[in-house]
């Protein structure tokens, strides 16, 4: 087995070169006057329902495309009035019930919407003087030649024919799901307290009650009263009190364990029901109940986060089948929930104050999760929160993907779709195949689960320790703990960073063969650490981290070992990082995207030709934006790339026979520009005759401009071990 490599070097810049872009329509696209019309008459429809509405100072519109859009393809001209962009007028961002349709919200005051009605007005008279009732590609790219006597120049005219032929429609949204319960209800960002706002139509909201300046906990009358008297200012809702998936257990015969005391072992974070404190491993458990002490607790309340903590703490010695390696952990648990029905609201406080509490922390065990399916076209409270936390505060959730409840809605329920966490989903032991698992994609797009692990079934359960002692239980709950303890591992023993520790974990599970889908997400991640830590010996792996820069960084100086002037290699790449996200833009969560790109450098051309023909970037190239988040998984924050099935030497492509890595950084606009994120990003070369040319690379690599360290397991516990003992030192006379 060959160790990981970890390469250090210098990332260079490369600046975006200056376009100047133009207008453009597709090769057949047409815009008509009548088309034009057509949404002058929506926008009067929205002027005449707010000529009613004097709640807030200016207006909600909501925007359909024709389908879902690039940022390039978004209103350019449309709403710019006021020294404001349309892009900063945008208030949420979802799909239509087909999910092929872009839908935006933008808060935009009275004057702008009379003047847009006003300018397209000019529009439509130009189409039908000049252009005989319907203006074509061809004709907007001639605009600069054509004489149009008119108010409005040539440029603005063609932005806004554009901005037409991409719009579908005008309106004010004011569908709101039914919800029963209690309710988390997020309100548009109008620019003034939503509290005052919601006072004025007698909903009176306490200052326990306001998670955020626009998300609240509702009672369902006031629910209601929010429903009829402005249903407009509702984002988005959902129910506060969540029933946790359930799952099955059976009692074992009484065995006796026994545990040494804990030393100065990791320590990991668990927020889940209640703690025995009477088990055999509770020396290795700080346990805090976080309810209220007014709560009367039943044993029901001890049994799941009692049997969730055993597996970090202990779950080697009982599941004997699958010892990771990973030794045992010390649990800081926090009791935030009963067993079966919890408030989302007081939990996430509770998570909140926990992780400020405990910076020590890196590593948090989330085994909760709703039995309703989260909604497409937003991400859960839940999982907003989780995502915040872990890109505010440097730390990781490992999150179960919530149980399959019969066989309706197979949908994970809340927060199995936090994008930044590490969402596990449930295999059995015999053949891999899903059991209790649910499904993703959440938000259309963005893949969950990420990856899959042992979690038990009716025929072989995994054992765990409850406060009745030994039990076989199944579910999601009690896979997530196993990747838990792998995480913990790689971050504490092995020093790696979360961004590389995720990365590592999730290009395992990958492999080469497995292909990623809605339940198993990525793969099943190998049992033992060494099958994650090491790789075959005709495998070179590296791993390289950095932080992105504004537009794009790149190293060409990978000295990848050549024969006969050939790469006789299989590659594969996983990309990691933790991006800032803006739940109030619904579907457009994430707000920065990496896109890597790996392969051999071509010098002719001064690029890479990358491994898995990603070329959206490239010049001249087009790719849809719907093609771009399916096949290569933009704004996404994990990636992987590889060569599939292409099992033939590939030629050298530049002088001196090197590969190159490139990273390029896009951000939302308005909001994050994609700047200084930490990535990680590890790199597999499978040779192509078995040789193992690891040393070969090494002594290259050290020859150029990389800094070469193995990852060596021994080495490193041997380091963790030192670093914890105790030195005594003799007192001096």
């Amino acid at each position: 087995m060959n160790n990981i490599l970890h390469l250090k070097g210098i990332f260079s810049d490369k600046p975006q070169a200056p376009r100047v872009v133009m207008p453009k329509l597709p090769k057949d696209g047409k815009v008509s006057a009548e088309k034009v019309g057509d949404l002058i008459n929506d926008l009067e429809d929205v002027k005449n329902f707010w000529s009613a509405q004097t709640l807030i100072p200016d207006i909600l519109i909501s925007v359909k495309y024709r389908k879902i859009v690039a940022k390039s393809n978004r209103l350019t001209r449309i709403f710019a009035f006021e020294k404001q962009e349309p892009v900063d007028s945008v208030r949420g961002a979802r799909f239509d019930t087909n999910k092929k349709k872009h839908i935006f919200t933008h808060y935009i005051s009275r004057p702008n919407l009379n003047n847009t009605i006003a300018t397209l007005r000019r529009v439509k008279e130009i189409i039908e003087q000049f252009y005989q009732g319907e203006i074509n590609a061809t004709q907007i790219d001639n605009i600069k030649n054509t004489v149009l006597n008119s108010t409005l120049s040539k440029s603005n005219f063609a932005w806004l024919v554009v901005d037409c032929y991409y719009v579908e429609k005008f309106y004010v949204h004011r569908d709101v799901e039914h919800i029963d319960d209690v309710a988390l209800v997020t309100i548009y960002d109008v620019g003034k307290d939503s509290i005052s706002c919601l006072r004025q139509i007698g909903i009176h909201v306490e200052p326990e009650a306001i998670l955020d300046n626009t998300t609240l906990r509702l009672p369902p009358s006031d629910l209601e009263k929010l429903k009829n008297l402005a249903p407009y200012l509702i984002s988005m809702g959902v129910s506060d009190l969540s029933l946790i998936t359930s799952d099955n257990y059976k009692k074992l015969p009484d065995t006796s364990f026994s545990i040494p005391k804990p030393d100065k072992e990791p320590i990991i974070g668990v927020i889940d029901t209640m703690f025995d404190e009477r088990v055999y491993f509770s020396e290795w458990v700080k346990f805090e109940n976080r309810l209220s002490t007014s709560i009367n607790l039943t044993p029901e309340d001890y049994v799941h986060g009692t049997s969730v903590t055993s597996i970090l703490v202990d779950g080697s010695a009982l599941n004997p089948k699958l010892d990771d390696g990973c030794g045992r952990f010390r649990v800081r648990h926090f009791g935030v929930a009963q067993a079966r029905r919890i408030s989302s609201f007081t939990v996430m406080r509770e998570i909140e104050k926990v992780v400020k509490e405990n910076p020590e922390i890196k590593v948090w065990n989330l085994s909760l999760g709703s039995s309703a399916p989260v909604n497409e076209h937003f991400i859960s409270p839940e999982s907003a929160f989780l995502d915040r936390l872990q890109h505010t505060y440097d730390v990781i959730f490992v999150v179960c993907a919530t149980n399959k409840q019969g066989d309706t809605d197979t949908r994970v329920g809340a927060p199995a779709d936090s994008i930044n966490s590490i969402v596990v989903n449930s295999v059995d032991a015999r053949g891999g195949q899903p059991a209790y698992a649910r499904s993703g994609p959440v938000l259309t797009f963005f893949q969950k689960p990420d990856v899959s692990y042992y979690g038990g079934d009716e025929t072989e359960g995994i054992n765990v320790y409850s406060p009745i002692g030994l039990c076989s239980k199944m579910g999601t709950s009690y896979a997530t703990p196993w990747i838990t303890r792998k995480i913990a591992y790689l971050i504490h023993v092995m020093r790696l960073t979360r961004e590389e520790a995720k990365a590592i974990l999730i290009d395992a599970a990958a492999g080469w063969d497995s292909k990623r889908n809605e339940f198993g997400g990525f793969g099943i991640v190998p049992v033992h650490i060494t099958d994650i830590l090491q790789s075959k010996t005709d495998e070179i792996k590296f791993l390289i981290n950095s932080v992105s820069k504004k537009e794009t960084i790149y190293n060409y100086e990978i000295p990848v070992p050549i024969e006969h002037n050939k790469f006789p290699y299989m590659a594969r790449a996983t990309i990691c990082y933790f991006s800032p996200c803006s739940r109030k833009f619904g579907v457009d969560y994430t707000n920065t995207e990496l896109t890597p790109k790996l392969g051999r450098v071509d010098s002719q051309k001064n690029n890479i030709k990358s491994i898995d023909k990603n070329q959206q970037y490239e010049k001249g190239s087009h790719t849809t934006e719907s093609k771009a988040r399916n096949m290569f998984g933009k704004w996404e924050n994990v990636k992987l790339i590889r060569e599939i099935g292409d099992k033939r030497a590939k030629e050298n492509l530049s002088d001196r026979g090197m590969w190159g890595l490139e990273v390029k950084a896009l951000g939302r606009g308005g909001i994050d520009r994609g700047e200084s994120v930490r990535f990680a990003i590890v790199v597999t070369l499978k040779e192509l005759n078995g040789i193992n040319r690891i040393k070969t690379f090494m002594q290259q690599c050290r020859a150029s401009t990389w800094i070469v360290n193995e990852i060596d397991m021994k080495a490193r516990v041997d380091i963790q071990n030192l670093a914890n003992q105790e030195i005594e030192f003799d007192d001096f006379v």
